[in-house]
């Protein structure tokens, strides 16, 4: 009888974890546009990470409100969990990660002041 009632905790408790398993390695929808995981994967798995965005998709994005908020994060990030990402040997990816935003950011508010100089001079 112990045995019966141990099995069917072990089936539930691995059915759990298959559940689990499927909602994290699920398509994730962000701003309309599903994005496959292995372009959200990070190279490193430390808890409270943000999201893993790579200098590739950075570069095409356009929204200065979005790459600040990102950039924030991997601030905030770098902040907290210096030390691990030491010990990990993946600080200098994520300070890449982070400049590279902050290199994108400033790239956009250049062409809008480009943009607006242009439009001055009409």
């Amino acid at each position: 009888m112990l045995a019966s009632n141990n099995s069917g905790a072990f089936v539930r408790r691995n059915k759990a974890l298959s559940d689990d398993f499927k909602k994290r390695t699920s398509n994730k929808k962000s701003s309309n546009m599903v994005i496959s995981p292995i372009l959200t994967r990070s190279p490193f798995s430390i808890p409270d990470s943000p999201e893993y965005v790579s200098v590739e998709r950075i570069n095409k994005m356009n929204s200065i409100y979005h790459l600040k908020k990102l950039e924030r994060e991997y601030d905030e990030f770098l902040e907290k969990k210096c030390q691990v990402l030491q010990l990990l040997n993946v600080i200098d990816e994520v300070f890449e990660i982070r400049d590279t935003l902050i290199m994108r950011v400033n790239t956009l508010r250049r062409q809008q002041r480009h943009i607006r100089i242009e439009l001055d001079m009409i």
